[in-house]
């Protein structure tokens, strides 16, 4: 006689817990994990080296001079503005759709062009990426498919005031955007397809000496183009958390590799 309100009150105690673990997972974003292309999270390992948390093996070459420094999440890349990470081309990075991903402090606007994340040919032919313009903003820039003009836009908000800012490019094959902060500040119609390139992707500046001078944490490219809804929740949670709670667990990021200190 007293077992019976306890199990039933066992039940209820169980289908609560339940309701708040499926609200829980609803509030992530739904990020499809195969359109997950590369993941740098920048937490110290090797001194030299970048490990692509995606599982797709897109690991980055770190220069001597690249110091390892407190981040937005975790450890971040600190930049002289002299040289860049690598990461070696593979066809993972020709894309069709794109979301370029990226934490940046800036103490002040860098004196010319500083790539954020690139992939580009020398010179100007066939790339897609985002830079810092001179006076702040963040530059979108995209080449067309055999050599068409270039097409750019660029954020209203600039970079160089000592702050982290989160900062997101996106290419759906209809538009390109950029975002500042999970606000979408600039949008541009653009129909064309991007070249293919072999040159390697670059953090930090770019294969014509467009480089920054600043940090820079949880990086990434997506090869879709990602929604509002989905930047913020990367910008707010960062990337490691926000891809590594989906219900199936299909993303090789696991919880011991979760960064939980915020600065």
């Amino acid at each position: 006689m007293t077992l019976r309100p306890a199990f039933n009150l066992l039940i209820v105690a169980v289908m609560i817990w339940a309701a708040i673990g499926i609200l829980l997972c609803s509030s992530y974003a739904d990020i499809a994990p195969q359109t997950i292309v590369a993941v740098w999270a920048f937490d110290k390992g090797k001194e030299d080296k970048i490990t692509d948390l995606s599982g797709n093996g897109h690991h980055g070459k770190v220069p001597a001079n690249v110091k390892w420094v407190p981040g937005k999440f975790g450890q971040a890349l600190k930049f002289g503005g002299k040289t860049y990470v690598t990461v070696p081309h593979h066809q993972d990075f020709n894309l069709e759709s794109y979301s370029l991903v990226a934490y940046v402090k800036l103490e002040k606007n860098p004196p010319d062009w500083a790539g954020i994340i690139i992939k580009r040919n020398p010179g100007h032919a066939g790339h897609f990426g985002m830079w810092v313009n001179p006076k702040g903003p963040v530059h979108h820039g995209h080449m067309k498919a055999g050599g068409a003009p270039n097409e750019v836009v660029e954020s209203k908000t600039g970079l160089g005031d000592g702050n982290w800012h989160h900062t997101t490019v996106t290419f759906d094959q209809k538009k390109i955007t950029v975002y500042i902060d999970g606000v979408l500040e600039s949008e541009k119609d653009c129909i064309s397809l991007i070249d293919v390139i072999n040159h390697p992707l670059t953090i930090g500046g770019d294969i014509n000496s467009f480089n920054l001078p600043g940090v820079v944490d949880e990086a990434a490219v997506f090869s879709a183009a990602l929604n509002q809804n989905q930047i913020n929740e990367i910008m707010k949670q960062g990337l490691i958390r926000t891809l590594s709670v989906k219900p199936l667990g299909k993303l090789p990021l696991t919880w011991s590799k979760i960064k939980h200190t915020e600065l």
